[in-house]
């Protein structure tokens, strides 16, 4: 093992901390990182727009009383919760097929939404919003 002279000691650390700043920007730019980030977000602003827009819609489309409305995105909330909680404490898939059940829990969520905002009637609509937030403890762990 080198000893390091007092002259070699700072250059010796800015060229460890060079590569591993290059490393960390390869990681975070890579297809899976932005893959996942783009998910992420899409997820989240999916979230936060029905958030505000669901409760306005059920009374405005299906005529139901703002108290009914929030029974049932609280329902839908409690749900995802719970779901993430459930999933956070045992995987059954284990981790080699972690990849595989998160992309088919975001495509479920997908079709999910697409049936709930075309549902005829509140109880199929609050129906598709639960599986819709059933689905979340697939990807969100």
């Amino acid at each position: 093992m080198t000893s390091l002279s007092l002259e070699q000691a700072p250059k010796h650390q800015q060229k460890e901390q060079s590569n591993l700043s290059k490393s960390s920007s390869k990681v975070l730019l890579s297809i899976p990182s932005l893959s996942l980030y783009l998910c992420s977000s899409c997820d989240n602003f999916c979230k936060h727009i029905l958030n505000a827009w669901l409760a306005t819609m059920f009374v405005e489309r299906y005529k139901v009383s703002a108290a009914e409305a929030g029974v049932c995105l609280a329902t839908v909330e409690a749900v995802g919760v719970l779901s993430r909680v459930l999933c956070g404490m045992r995987d059954p898939l284990g981790t080699k097929f972690r990849w595989a059940a998160s992309s088919a829990a975001f495509l479920l969520q997908g079709a999910f939404l697409f049936l709930a905002f075309n549902a005829p009637n509140p109880k199929y609509c609050s129906l598709f919003l639960t599986l819709y937030a059933l689905c979340t403890g697939g990807h969100s762990v």
